[in-house]
């Protein structure tokens, strides 16, 4: 098989200096404004192995919504490199007349859905035709499918309970039977989702590397953050769990768990709704409109396990960071 890193090597050499002196960019930060529409995933190591995914406009029915496409950084500028500097070269990985949504990506690998199924790209391209080779997870599952995530070997996601997919071995695994549970996120072998047994919701973690995955409710039922209200669209990274529960004032706030400490503080702390909350190596970011405006904040968590005092969030408005 053809790999993705064969498709795009020549785009690899000038890639990290060209986005070294782009990000760079104007000190003034009001300019950081991300003028590339469309990005529906991205992350550092992606960028810098030239691959990222995009929503690349409307499919083969014109439709509102997405084929998927890989997407290189820029050329190589190497004589024999081909293209032009500068110039985005487009892979496109379906062409049906669906819409394809909800994608995620890992390295070269990505996963979305298409017409209530999970489909799964798994970085290679056929020897023969070249074209990408794409598994459909969920052909037989008889109810819909959604709010796929990959992470190094395993894919979960939302379909008549939380299922998660070994891509090793090719095994499903239900993790969570019924209607009840949603939110399915991982980070390496640890999955996270909400599971309400009772009148709320709790957050639920399991570990994809033991033999038989046993789901643990991050708290018992009726106890921690959101004892009296839902615990909502948990996110993980590394040692750490966040998800959003009744806070100050009974609005939402976000929380972040150390799974080593086993403890779970709030980092908003805001006497109003938070939402889009997102963590990245103990990073932990999320908007609300305390200020008049949505503002976003940074909660800098980074070797912060729970003990001691906690990093104080700063909002990026008041920091004069705009257009972020």
């Amino acid at each position: 098989m053809m790999s993705l890193h064969d498709r795009v090597a020549r785009l690899q050499h000038s890639v990290s200096a060209r986005l070294a002196g782009l990000m760079a960019g104007p000190s003034n930060s009001t300019q950081a404004r991300d003028a590339r529409p469309g990005i529906e995933a991205l992350e550092d190591r992606l960028l810098l192995s030239a691959t990222l995914l995009v929503d690349a406009g409307a499919d083969v029915n014109s439709d509102e919504g997405s084929q998927v496409s890989l997407a290189g950084t820029f050329e190589d500028t190497d004589a024999g490199g081909g293209g032009t500097p500068g110039v985005f070269d487009v892979l496109q990985l379906t062409s049906t007349g669906d819409d394809e949504q909800q994608m995620d990506i890992d390295g070269d690998r990505a996963v979305w859905v298409s017409n209530s199924d999970i489909f799964f790209f798994d970085g290679t391209f056929d020897a023969v035709t070249l074209a990408p080779n794409i598994i459909n997870l969920t052909s037989t599952l008889s109810s819909n499918a959604s709010d796929p995530h990959i992470s190094g070997n395993h894919i979960v996601y939302a379909g008549g309970g939380i299922k998660a997919y070994d891509i090793v071995s090719g095994v499903t695994t239900t993790l969570a039977s019924g209607f009840s549970v949603a939110n399915p996120e991982i980070d390496g072998d640890i999955a996270v989702w909400t599971e309400r047994p009772g009148s709320f919701f709790n957050i639920t973690m399991a570990d994809l590397s033991a033999a038989t995955p046993v789901p643990i409710a991050v708290f018992p039922v009726g106890s921690g953050p959101g004892a009296t209200g839902n615990q909502l669209d948990p996110k993980i990274s590394g040692d750490n769990i966040i998800w959003l529960a009744p806070g100050v004032g009974g609005f939402n706030d976000v929380f972040i768990h150390n799974l080593t400490t086993g403890i779970t503080t709030n980092v908003s702390n805001s006497a109003v709704e938070d939402t889009g909350h997102q963590i990245d190596d103990g990073v932990v970011v999320w908007s609300n409109s305390a200020s008049g405006d949505s503002d976003v904040y940074v909660f800098d968590g980074r070797g912060f396990d729970g003990t001691g005092t906690a990093p104080t969030a700063i909002n990026l408005g008041a920091a004069g960071i705009s257009d972020v």
